[in-house]
């Protein structure tokens, strides 16, 4: 089975298309469309997690795959917004997919090849005035995948642990931000995720172009960033 919590929109949605012809446990806060007797829905909110009903379903489940697709990005993220906006940003984007990925990796059955794989973001090497609890909370889930990883290969686990630094993609969430960078459609990230399904392990730049930016912006002085910040709007 296939699980993707964040399955309504997005690269969740591509990733959910993709994949109908897998078992699929979808996880969103809004319906989705089931259109298989192997398809399972559960509608909750990832920081109300309905761990009951989710653990029944898998009990007697082989996990192929986990992806983490969900997020949440507010335009109001800067400095000084309110704490109930902090924590359900910062709750969102890391500490309530660590609750849930712990709870996988305690009660769930992975096989030997399973797949568990987090979407980041590039924000976590672009220094912003805006974003700020979204950059952090990304950034903090970066850490917790190198930790994972880490304890994977250390203590000779058998699955495997990917995550994905994504640029701006053209789902709903980046329509307010307006960048002279192209954005990725999911669609093709979701095609790339099915080809490579048994293969992916480790870190993933989409597009890969963000590698080679992460290298120069860590070699230039901030002024020069700034530049590169207001010509390009990111």
């Amino acid at each position: 089975m296939i699980i993707i919590i964040g399955s309504s929109k997005g690269l969740g949605k591509s990733i959910h298309k993709m994949f109908a012809d897998k078992r699929l446990l979808l996880v969103s806060r809004t319906s989705t469309k089931v259109e298989s007797e192997n398809h399972f829905h559960i509608e909750c909110d990832i920081n109300n997690f309905d761990y009951s009903k989710i653990g029944k379903i898998l009990k007697d489940e082989e996990i192929e795959a986990i992806f983490y697709t969900v997020g949440l990005s507010l335009i109001e993220d800067r400095f000084n917004i309110s704490d109930e906006d902090k924590e359900k940003i910062i709750n969102t984007n890391f500490l309530s997919i660590v609750k849930i990925n712990e709870f996988f990796l305690k009660n769930c059955n992975l096989k030997s090849s399973s797949l568990i794989c987090f979407c980041s973001s590039v924000t976590t090497f672009l220094p912003r005035s805006k974003q700020v609890l979204y950059c952090a909370a990304k950034s903090a889930l970066n850490s917790y995948f190198n930790s994972l990883r880490s304890y994977a290969d250390l203590e000779k686990k058998s699955f495997r642990v990917a995550n994905l630094i994504l640029g701006f993609m053209d789902t709903n969430m980046n329509k307010k931000f307006n960048t002279i960078l192209p954005k990725k459609n999911p669609d093709q990230i979701a095609i790339y995720l099915k080809k490579n399904l048994n293969k992916l392990n480790g870190i993933y730049y989409v597009p890969f172009y963000w590698f080679f930016i992460k290298i120069i912006l860590n070699l230039i002085p901030f002024n020069i960033k700034k530049f590169f910040f207001n010509r390009f709007n990111i």
